[in-house]
Protein backbone atom coordinates (compact mmCIF):
# COMPACT_ATOMS: atom_id res chain seq x y z
CA UNK A 1 0.00 0.00 0.00
CA UNK A 2 3.28 2.35 0.67
CA UNK A 3 3.69 1.79 -3.36
CA UNK A 4 0.19 2.80 -4.26
CA UNK A 5 0.06 6.08 -1.77
CA UNK A 6 3.42 7.22 -3.63
CA UNK A 7 1.82 6.36 -6.80
CA UNK A 8 -1.11 8.21 -6.23
CA UNK A 9 0.93 11.54 -5.39
CA UNK A 10 3.81 11.80 -7.09
CA UNK A 11 3.72 9.72 -10.64
CA UNK A 12 1.97 12.48 -12.73
CA UNK A 13 4.68 15.28 -11.32
CA UNK A 14 7.24 12.01 -11.98
CA UNK A 15 5.73 11.80 -15.90
CA UNK A 16 5.58 15.71 -15.86
CA UNK A 17 9.26 16.59 -14.93
CA UNK A 18 11.56 14.09 -15.30
CA UNK A 19 9.52 12.06 -18.16
CA UNK A 20 8.75 15.78 -19.55
CA UNK A 21 5.35 14.74 -20.86
CA UNK A 22 2.25 17.40 -20.90
CA UNK A 23 0.32 17.95 -18.00
CA UNK A 24 -2.81 16.55 -18.71
CA UNK A 25 -0.96 13.48 -20.11
CA UNK A 26 1.18 12.55 -17.23
CA UNK A 27 -1.89 12.40 -14.91
CA UNK A 28 -4.12 10.50 -16.83
CA UNK A 29 -1.82 8.24 -18.76
CA UNK A 30 0.07 7.50 -15.60
CA UNK A 31 -3.27 6.68 -13.61
CA UNK A 32 -4.96 4.55 -16.45
CA UNK A 33 -1.77 2.80 -16.90
CA UNK A 34 -1.33 1.92 -13.31
CA UNK A 35 -4.83 1.22 -12.85
CA UNK A 36 -5.25 -1.30 -15.82
CA UNK A 37 -2.37 -3.04 -14.23
CA UNK A 38 -3.73 -3.15 -10.79
CA UNK A 39 -7.32 -4.97 -12.31
CA UNK A 40 -5.09 -7.15 -14.25
CA UNK A 41 -2.88 -8.12 -11.32
CA UNK A 42 -6.29 -8.47 -9.29
CA UNK A 43 -7.72 -10.84 -12.62
CA UNK A 44 -5.33 -12.92 -12.69
CA UNK A 45 -4.18 -13.02 -9.16
CA UNK A 46 -6.21 -16.34 -7.73
CA UNK A 47 -4.75 -17.93 -10.94
CA UNK A 48 -1.17 -17.23 -10.42
CA UNK A 49 -1.95 -18.01 -6.23
CA UNK A 50 -2.70 -21.33 -7.33
CA UNK A 51 -0.14 -22.51 -9.77
CA UNK A 52 2.40 -20.87 -7.86
CA UNK A 53 1.46 -20.71 -4.18
CA UNK A 54 0.85 -17.53 -1.77
CA UNK A 55 4.17 -17.09 -0.20
CA UNK A 56 6.20 -18.15 -3.56
CA UNK A 57 3.92 -15.18 -5.37
CA UNK A 58 4.79 -12.89 -2.90
CA UNK A 59 8.19 -13.24 -2.92
CA UNK A 60 8.53 -13.47 -6.60
CA UNK A 61 6.97 -10.29 -6.52
CA UNK A 62 9.01 -8.43 -3.83
CA UNK A 63 11.79 -9.36 -6.51
CA UNK A 64 10.44 -7.72 -9.15
CA UNK A 65 9.75 -4.80 -6.89
CA UNK A 66 13.39 -4.89 -6.14
CA UNK A 67 14.79 -5.44 -9.41
CA UNK A 68 11.93 -2.27 -11.32
CA UNK A 69 13.55 0.28 -8.43
CA UNK A 70 16.97 -0.75 -9.50
CA UNK A 71 16.17 -0.22 -12.82
CA UNK A 72 14.15 2.85 -13.03
CA UNK A 73 17.12 4.58 -10.48
CA UNK A 74 19.78 3.15 -12.69
CA UNK A 75 17.77 4.74 -15.78
CA UNK A 76 15.11 6.81 -14.84
CA UNK A 77 13.34 7.46 -18.31
CA UNK A 78 9.93 6.38 -20.33
CA UNK A 79 11.91 3.21 -20.58
CA UNK A 80 12.84 3.02 -16.55
CA UNK A 81 8.97 3.88 -16.24
CA UNK A 82 7.06 1.16 -18.32
CA UNK A 83 9.48 -1.38 -16.17
CA UNK A 84 7.70 0.44 -13.20
CA UNK A 85 4.11 -0.35 -14.60
CA UNK A 86 5.52 -3.71 -14.50
CA UNK A 87 6.12 -3.89 -11.29
CA UNK A 88 2.84 -2.34 -10.10
CA UNK A 89 0.70 -4.58 -11.48
CA UNK A 90 1.12 -6.74 -8.54
CA UNK A 91 0.09 -5.27 -6.15
CA UNK A 92 -2.60 -6.26 -7.69
CA UNK A 93 -1.98 -9.66 -5.73
CA UNK A 94 -0.20 -8.53 -2.81
CA UNK A 95 -2.68 -7.07 -1.10
CA UNK A 96 -5.41 -9.80 -1.56
CA UNK A 97 -2.80 -12.39 -0.61
CA UNK A 98 -0.94 -10.58 2.52
CA UNK A 99 -4.76 -10.07 3.86
CA UNK A 100 -5.52 -13.43 3.53
CA UNK A 101 -2.41 -14.77 4.95
CA UNK A 102 -3.30 -12.85 8.10
CA UNK A 103 -7.02 -13.82 8.24
CA UNK A 104 -5.36 -17.76 8.70
CA UNK A 105 -2.59 -17.32 10.72
CA UNK A 106 -2.99 -20.20 13.21
CA UNK A 107 -3.87 -19.32 16.83
CA UNK A 108 -4.93 -15.84 15.97
CA UNK A 109 -8.57 -14.64 15.56
CA UNK A 110 -9.19 -13.51 12.05
CA UNK A 111 -10.36 -10.34 12.74
CA UNK A 112 -7.54 -8.74 14.83
CA UNK A 113 -4.89 -10.06 12.58
CA UNK A 114 -6.89 -8.46 9.42
CA UNK A 115 -7.34 -5.51 11.52
CA UNK A 116 -3.12 -5.30 12.29
CA UNK A 117 -2.19 -5.98 9.09
CA UNK A 118 -4.58 -3.70 7.77
CA UNK A 119 -3.89 -0.92 9.80
CA UNK A 120 -0.39 -1.25 8.67
CA UNK A 121 -0.79 -0.89 5.33
CA UNK A 122 -3.10 2.42 5.83
CA UNK A 123 0.30 3.91 7.53
CA UNK A 124 2.39 2.74 4.75
CA UNK A 125 -0.29 4.30 2.35
CA UNK A 126 -0.25 7.52 4.37
CA UNK A 127 3.61 7.10 4.96
CA UNK A 128 4.67 6.44 1.51
CA UNK A 129 4.08 9.56 -0.38
CA UNK A 130 5.82 11.72 2.25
Amino acid sequence: MLVEGAIADWSAIYLRTSVLTGPGIGRSLDMRCSQALWLGGRLTGDYLTGKLGRGHLVCYGALLAAAGLAFVLLFGNAVGRWWDYVRWSRSGHDIPNTFAAAGNIKGSAPGPSLAVVTEAGYFGFLAGPP
